[in-house]
């Protein structure tokens, strides 16, 4: 299945079952697309998605948290001293938790992973 319909039927499955308060959102990235579902609110953002690689396999599950205040003075000081670009809400994460309990984090993994998705059943799993 071609990305562009994945993302389409992607759309339509959010729209239809996230929470209100919580919104969809994909961006460009390296080797593949990362999809997310965010919710803001005025302390962080929390972020829960996946990243689905060039070969259209979601093998990456993501979970992160960004803290406003912790972000306002760390940012800044990461540009300034050439670290980082530039830094926004939904790409930077205080809190990956990945990288916190990775032990926990895998025994999350479907043991499926790595799957490809063609066919709109894999899109909805």
């Amino acid at each position: 299945m071609e990305q562009s319909k994945i993302i389409q039927k992607l759309k339509r499955i959010a729209d239809a079952i996230i929470p209100e308060g919580y919104y969809y959102a994909e961006e460009e990235g390296y080797n593949g697309i990362p999809v997310t579902i965010i919710r803001k609110t005025i302390n962080f953002v929390y972020n829960v998605g996946v990243w689905i690689d060039s070969k259209n396999s979601y093998s990456q599950f993501n979970t992160t948290v960004y803290f406003k205040q912790v972000e306002e003075v760390l940012n800044p000081l990461l540009v300034k001293h050439g670290i980082i670009e530039d830094f926004s809400e939904e790409n930077n994460r205080t809190i990956w938790l990945k990288t916190i309990e990775p032990e926990m984090f895998k025994q999350t993994l479907n043991p499926s992973y790595p799957k490809t998705i063609e066919t709109e059943q894999d899109v909805i799993d």
